[in-house]
């Protein structure tokens, strides 16, 4: 009796075992497909502080930005309600969303910490200083380059108008993009922060 008894204890337990072993398996599957599913492309890349007047398009809660709202050429300008405060919401942690690129997003009264929209499967990264001729693509404000322009092959070229001065725009800050490798951009006369496309 004792014997049967024990055997259908022993059944018991290992079926639950397995139905909890089942269990957690199935969920997990489960978050890993939501989780692809609502993957976002793209991402909120921080490029400094400050703010431009108007242009809001969208806003969201909290002192950083929402991934779901990330779109090229958008620019995000967020609060914490304490060392970066809104006038208009003091105390008040939240972003607002600009449809303009962070290099046209000047002048504003409620300085923020800024992020630019990148939606690039490239981004760029710092090797060096140099400079090439001719070659150019394309150009973006400010001193950082644009990761939406990241194409494989290609380098940008930034100056931010003090420490590496451009002598065709004197006291500028922009970045030009050359459809030439980063090794072989050389001999330009106005030497600059040069950057490489490469993979997230």
């Amino acid at each position: 009796m004792n014997s049967s008894k024990n055997t259908y204890i022993a059944i018991t337990i290992a079926s639950l075992a397995l139905l909890i072993v089942f269990s957690v398996l199935t969920w997990s599957d489960s978050v890993a497909v939501v989780r692809g599913n609502n993957a976002q492309k793209g991402s909120w890349k921080r490029v400094g502080t400050g703010d431009c007047p108007g242009k809001d398009v969208d806003s969201s809660e909290g002192f950083t930005p929402d991934e779901k709202k990330v779109k090229a050429g958008l620019t995000a300008v967020c609060w914490d309600g304490s060392r970066y405060n809104n006038k208009n919401k003091p105390g008040k942690a939240f972003c607002t969303y600009k449809n303009l690129a962070p290099g046209e997003c000047k002048g504003g009264q409620n300085t923020g910490v800024m992020y630019e929209g990148v939606e690039s499967e490239l981004i760029w990264r710092l090797v060096g200083i140099g400079d090439c001729p001719g070659k150019d693509v394309g150009r973006s404000e400010g001193s950082t380059p644009n990761d939406n322009l990241a194409k494989k092959g290609y380098t940008a070229v930034c100056w931010d108008g003090t420490t590496y001065n451009n002598k065709n725009n004197p006291g500028k800050a922009f970045c030009t993009y050359k459809n030439i490798d980063p090794s072989n951009c050389k001999g330009g006369r106005n030497t600059g922060e040069m950057y490489r496309a490469v993979g997230k």
